[in-house]
Formats: structure tokens, C-alpha cells, sequence
């Protein structure tokens, strides 16, 4: 059955959580358009339908970047009916996408995460995983590009409630100034870790038998190189409609630290950096609503007492 809770479903199986959300949404739209315009059967779709679907999609209003978003949600989408569903859907024409205008960014804002991964998703691995993990651990793409499977570690830790959970850490050995640190990942980084060594790890790691964690395909037993990485990251940011670098992922990864509440202290000594003040000055990139969230959570008021009461 081709319907939207069995490719949760699948989607559940093969993709992080945020980004289950954002391609069962982006299917949703392209039924909604397909039963709009009359069709319904699969087998019988036309081949020119996304181009339909991306010109319909720019008349009622979605940006260009979210229409690239949906495209390839809608892609997915008619690939696992086409392949796990056993319909035979026509190959699709490719789609001259509108012209997307640029927006440089610092860093992601929470609301681009879920189109991040799905754009990311898009990509062959290792460059797949490699450029979510940027996200999720900050580290600068050498760094990311020098990890082995032996500097990944797994150490459990006490919560606040008094429970235990298991926690992913990536060992940095002379990383930049030649320093070493612990870095933690992030819950969504651990999930796609764990679907890189379910499979695609031991396929590219087996011709050389290197232990890199991003086994290069063209010069065996060495890492991906750190061009091929800035590519992928350019990929990615063209399809959302962004100018996005490596750095600006770092930022973003640093960022959520102080949005989470971790102290500067210790996302100085995450980064990397001696000095706090490289962190403030160069590295947090904070919106307005984060910095009237850090007043208002805490008071907003001038008797301390809390905003409304």
C-alpha cells in the first residue's frame, strides 16, 4: 500500500526523527496536488509531473528553497512506491528548478535543521553522513576528515532525574594548535552514526581496510579529502537556497550549545578555544529571539519576579 503511514513507516526505519516529520509532510503535499489534478493512479502518472508540481508550488506561494525541499521529499516518496511498493511509477523528467536567491548565513537557525537533513540526505555516502555529522559535533572538516573509528567513544552519564543514558563522544587528537578534546554529539548525529556502520561504513572501508571513519573511494587507505567535504556542504546549501560553509556549521553546532544552556566555560573547551572571548566574539551567532528568550526566561522584569505575574 502507497500510503503516507506506511512511508512513515519506512521513514522511521532509515531517517532521523526531525526529518521523518518534514518528508511525510512534503509527501502529504504532493497527494494533495496530485489529487487536485485528477490523479491517482501510479502507474499512470506522466513523466513531466514534478514539473507540474514545482510550477503549481511556485503559484501558490513556496519559496524556491522550500520547493527544492519538496521536490526531493516527493522524489523519496515515489522511489519507495516504485521500489517497496511494487507500482511501476514512470521515470520523472528532471526539473529546471527556479532560480533560487541566495541568503548567507552564519549559521542555521532551528527552524532550517529539518530541511538540512533532508538536503543532506540527498547525497552518496560517505559525503551523506559526513555533512550531518558537521552539524552535530561542531568540529572544523579536517578535524571531522582525521577521525578513525578508534577516536569514536561511548561513555554513560547521570541525568538530572537521576537516570543513565549512553552518550557518543568523538576524541579530537591534535586537533587545531595541536590540542586534543572531547566533543559530544548530538542526539540526531548519534542516530546517523548508527545508520552509517549498519552498513555503508564496512562497504567503503573494506577495499583498503582502513579505519577511517571517511574512507576516501579514489585514494585508498586515506580520509576524504577536505575539498571533496566543502563541495558536499555547497551542495547541500544550494538546495535549500543557502550560502552555508563547513565554519558556518560549526557555528551552528556551538550555537544550540548555549541555546540548550551549556555554560561558555564548557563549549570554549568543546570548540577548542583557550579563551572564552573567541567564542562571543566570533563563533555564538544568536537571533532576536534568543537574546529576549535569555531575559525573560530568567525575570524580565525589574523586581525579579517572573514576565505576567
Amino acid at each position: 500500500m502507497a500510503d503516507l503511514e506506511s512511508f512513515r513507516r519506512y521513514c522511521e526505519q532509515h531517517y532521523r526523527p526531525g526529518s521523518v516529520k518534514a518528508y511525510v509532510t512534503n509527501a502529504q503535499t504532493l497527494l494533495e496536488f496530485m489529487g487536485g489534478a485528477g490523479m491517482r493512479d501510479f502507474a499512470q502518472l506522466p513523466t513531466n509531473l514534478l514539473i507540474h508540481y514545482d510550477e503549481w508550488m511556485g503559484q501558490v506561494g513556496y519559496t524556491p528553497s522550500t520547493a527544492h525541499a519538496k521536490l526531493a521529499a516527493a522524489r523519496s516518496y515515489l522511489r519507495w512506491v516504485r521500489d517497496l511498493c511494487d507500482i511501476p511509477v514512470p521515470e520523472q523528467r528532471k526539473v529546471r528548478q527556479r532560480k533560487v536567491l541566495v541568503q548567507v548565513r552564519q549559521a542555521l537557525e532551528p527552524g532550517d535543521f529539518a530541511n538540512y537533513f533532508v538536503a543532506a540526505n540527498q547525497d552518496t555516502e560517505p559525503m551523506r553522513t559526513a555533512t550531518m555529522l558537521l552539524v552535530c559535533s561542531g568540529l572544523r572538516s579536517q578535524e571531522l576528515l582525521d577521525l578513525t573509528v578508534d577516536n569514536i567513544h561511548t561513555t554513560k552519564i547521570r541525568l538530572a532525574d537521576d537516570t543513565e543514558t549512553d552518550v557518543t563522544c568523538f576524541m579530537v587528537e591534535n586537533g587545531k594548535g595541536g590540542k586534543s578534546r572531547i566533543v559530544p554529539l548530538l542526539e540526531e548525529g548519534e542516530e546517523v552514526l548508527r545508520q552509517y556502520f549498519d552498513g555503508p561504513w564496512q562497504r567503503l572501508a573494506a577495499p583498503s581496510k582502513t579505519r577511517y571513519l571517511f574512507p576516501s573511494k579514489k585514494y585508498l587507505g586515506h580520509p576524504v579529502r577536505t575539498r571533496a567535504l566543502r563541495y558536499a556542504v555547497k551542495r547541500v546549501s544550494e538546495r535549500m537556497g543557502l550560502d552555508l560553509s563547513p565554519h558556518a556549521l560549526r557555528r551552528t553546532y556551538l550555537t544550540q550549545l548555549h541555546r540548550i544552556g551549556v555554560d561558555f566555560a564548557t563549549i570554549s573547551k568543546i570548540a577548542g578555544h583557550e579563551d572564552p572571548k573567541t567564542l562571543y566574539k566570533h563563533y555564538l551567532s544568536l537571533t532576536g529571539e534568543d537574546v529576549a528568550a535569555a531575559v525573560h526566561e530568567r525575570g524580565g522584569r525589574l523586581d525579579g519576579g517572573k514576565k505576567g505575574t
